[in-house]
């Protein structure tokens, strides 16, 4: 019975593992602080006010990979994560728009394995850290679609250096695409108020390679610090530009289809964190994170032939800023199968009234999350509910001014995750 038993939880781990790897690469993407994501996990998101510290599943590669060490049993995790982020923009000019298509999913997976007895692991994650997506009505005369989309592909290993010390290290391997559509007024460039409207659509891919490293130190049997640091990367996107409708006029001066290229730089992240343990079932834990968002200083914009014509600006000014992020978090247990989470964080936003677009709508927020977890001997649920506090944003200086209005903006953040192991 218990060969039986064993022989159903390796078909069903094999099964989680390759559905999971197929989802991954289909991901929508939705954005919570800037571009962004939240936590790639349940649990991880129901303790984001501490969770380098406190997350001890092997979802801990993406935010604490010395934590791996506390996994004594090949294990697979994925993750769905649904947030329903919503945008108004009101414009002094005398109309409004909302955004289309506001639900989006963030799929992730996590893979992980001892090697040597319980002091090296390995594992694996496939992620969406970072990304946005946002659709507004073509008639708003807004940039209609913006879309960034990135998966983060991490071979980790963590090494326990003794009772009370970890180590955890990993590559990061990024693959990012973007896109972007607008309309295009031609009967505003020509003036010839009988042209017909068209649009544009640039679209690229890149990758590039990062690194992550974690500490995890039980100083003591109740006192628990995390140290994190993510390296910051650049993703140069190159593809090809279409712009459709061109006025007959214009046609000899303007390129249909041109090569695309522009680049994103993303930010170093350091987190240090800290837990107590009030009882054997109660621990409380903080967190404090740094995300180097300065990095993003300017979205260089290469159209071409079509560039030399002022059919797109060479570069886009975002002078984004360094952030810090500030976070309380608990967790319960309940009952030797049941966990009870909940957390408070809050969140700054990097991004400057002189260039908020609504291709990226954001600002400060606070955030509060539960959650609850069950494990049994070979199989657990996570879920997970954050909602964000954020006040509506009166821009009244922009570099574009047609984007100076009032942002009005709700998200709500639910995740359930599935652990299987042998």
């Amino acid at each position: 019975m218990k060969n039986n038993r064993h022989q159903t939880a390796t078909k069903t781990f094999t099964t989680v593992v390759c559905i999971s790897v197929i989802l991954t690469t289909c991901t929508q993407i939705a954005t919570a602080n800037a571009f962004r994501n939240p936590p790639g996990s349940a649990s991880a998101l129901a303790l984001d006010g501490a969770k380098s510290v406190m997350v001890d599943d092997i979802s801990s590669l993406s935010v604490n990979p010395a934590n791996l060490t506390k996994t004594d049993k090949p294990t697979a995790l994925v993750s769905f994560t649904f947030i329903n982020a919503e945008s108004t923009f009101i414009s002094p000019l005398g109309f409004d728009a909302d955004t289309r298509d506001s639900l989006k999913t963030l799929p992730n997976i996590y893979i992980a394995t001892p090697l040597k007895g319980d002091t090296i692991v390995a594992g694996l994650g496939i992620t969406t850290p970072y990304g946005q997506s946002v659709e507004w009505a073509k008639e708003s005369g807004l940039p209609y679609f913006t879309e960034m989309i990135l998966i983060d592909i991490a071979p980790t290993l963590a090494i326990k250096m003794s009772d009370s010390l970890s180590l955890g290290a990993g590559l990061d391997f990024y693959s990012s695409q973007l896109q972007t559509k607008q309309v295009v007024p031609w009967d505003m460039v020509t003036g010839n108020p009988g042209a017909p409207s068209g649009s544009s659509n640039l679209k690229g891919e890149g990758m590039d390679v990062g690194g992550t490293i974690g500490l995890s130190w039980d100083v003591t049997e109740n006192h628990h610090l995390a140290a994190v640091y993510h390296s910051a990367f650049d993703i140069v996107y190159e593809g090809d530009t279409r712009v459709n409708n061109i006025p007959a006029p214009l046609a000899p001066f303007i390129s249909a289809k041109t090569d695309f290229e522009s680049e994103i730089k993303f930010p170093a992240i350091a987190s240090i964190g800290y837990a107590l343990d009030l009882s054997e079932t109660l621990t409380i834990g903080t967190e404090v994170e740094w995300i180097e968002f300065s990095r993003f200083n300017s979205l260089p914009i290469d159209t071409g032939a079509n560039n030399s014509l002022g059919m797109f600006p060479t570069e886009i000014p975002q002078k984004w800023d360094d952030i810090w992020t500030y976070g309380l978090s608990a967790a319960w247990q309940y009952s030797d199968s049941i966990v009870l989470r909940g957390s408070y964080k809050y969140l700054e936003s990097p991004i400057p009234d002189t260039t908020m677009a609504p291709s990226l709508p954001d600002n400060d927020k606070h955030t509060l999350g539960i959650g609850l977890g069950w494990k049994g001997e070979h199989q657990g649920i996570d879920v997970a509910y954050t909602y964000s506090f954020i006040d509506d944003r009166e821009i009244n200086s922009n570099q574009n001014p047609f984007y100076v209005g009032e942002y009005e903006m709700d998200s709500n953040i639910f995740s359930i995750a599935y652990i299987c192991s042998l």
